[in-house]
């Protein structure tokens, strides 16, 4: 065997082997750019539905301590007229029933808009992957 065709031989397969690695380089690269871009968008979207949850819960929050609060003030205000605490308002079965079912619906608004949310993005994930597919003409 010829030592200068061994050593073009050498030559040709270490070109090679630098195409491949450069090649697995930009995959490697391009992945990651693919992996950071979708921790973005999931983190987003973390954020909107804690956002959106922490949103809900402050006005059920708000919503069931309202007259707990006016009739705290009530009192104050009017001090020479005490109310006695077993003849509030916000004790009745009636009031706590309707305030259950304003959280209820409430609820049921923040899960439909949440899964509003989850579908949009959703379609827009799979828009990307047919856009990012070489279509072969």
């Amino acid at each position: 065997m010829n030592p200068m065709s061994s050593l073009k031989n050498l030559k040709v397969k270490q070109e090679q082997l630098e195409e491949v690695e450069a090649s697995f380089r930009k995959a490697i690269e391009r992945q990651l750019d693919e992996i950071g871009e979708n921790a973005q968008r999931w983190g987003r979207m973390a954020l909107i539905i804690g956002g959106t949850a922490v949103l809900a819960y402050g006005v059920v929050q708000l919503l069931t301590s309202k007259e707990d609060e006016n009739a705290a003030q009530g009192s104050v205000d009017k001090a020479e007229v005490p109310v006695p605490q077993s003849r509030r308002a916000a004790d009745s079965p009636v009031v706590k029933a309707i305030k259950e079912q304003i959280a209820l619906f409430l609820s049921a608004m923040v899960k439909q808009k949440l899964y509003e949310l989850l579908e949009r993005l959703g379609t827009m994930e799979a828009e990307e992957v047919v856009e990012a597919q070489p279509t072969e003409v």
